[in-house]
């Protein structure tokens, strides 16, 4: 079976660029003294995504600065939120370039945020026979996991069972109890 990897691109974004604070550790900086920690262990997963997996077939999916259809649904959607950081957000660009570098296509949508995107895209997979991989940190998208033609990076419907206690299918109702 062809498998299909869905990298949600800000989850892995984030969390490169915030793990070094969590260890009190000062964040990797260029020459010019930008911080340049998110470029650096993002590129560093991505090589090692493909070097070890070797998926028939890659997208990097990410969010715009649109507002999505719910923040048009739901004034109170994610407004206590902190805005990015800067020093993150100049590393945007630079990873979209090493995405491209290593000829994965960028898949983003206005309205949209990148897990909308990977689930409807992980569905059209499965649809087509193929095996979508979401390869994310986001826990809600482990209600997506249905095998076997979805799985999450290093989880399908046992281990998510096994994390959370209860089927993929039911997380969302489980997370907001």
């Amino acid at each position: 079976m062809k498998r299909v990897f869905l990298i949600d691109s800000m989850s892995h974004i984030f969390r490169a660029f915030f793990a070094p604070m969590g260890m009190k550790q000062e964040p990797l900086r260029n020459s010019k003294g930008q911080v340049t920690q998110a470029v650096f262990v993002f590129t560093n997963m991505l090589r090692k995504l493909l070097n070890d997996e070797k998926p028939d077939y890659v997208a990097a999916v990410f969010d715009t600065s649109a507002p999505t259809f719910r923040h048009d649904s739901f004034a109170a959607y994610k407004a206590n939120r902190a805005a990015m950081p800067d020093d993150l957000a100049l590393q945007i660009p630079y990873i979209v370039r090493v995405c491209e570098a290593f000829c994965i296509p960028i898949l983003k949508m206005d309205g949209f945020e990148a897990d909308d995107v990977i689930g409807t895209l992980a569905m059209q997979v499965a649809d087509k026979g193929m095996q979508a991989v979401i390869v994310s940190n986001d826990k809600d998208l482990c209600q997506l996991v249905k095998d076997p033609n979805i799985i999450g990076m290093r989880q399908n419907s046992t281990n998510v069972k096994r994390k959370v206690a209860v089927p993929p299918i039911e997380w969302c109702d489980e997370a907001w109890v």
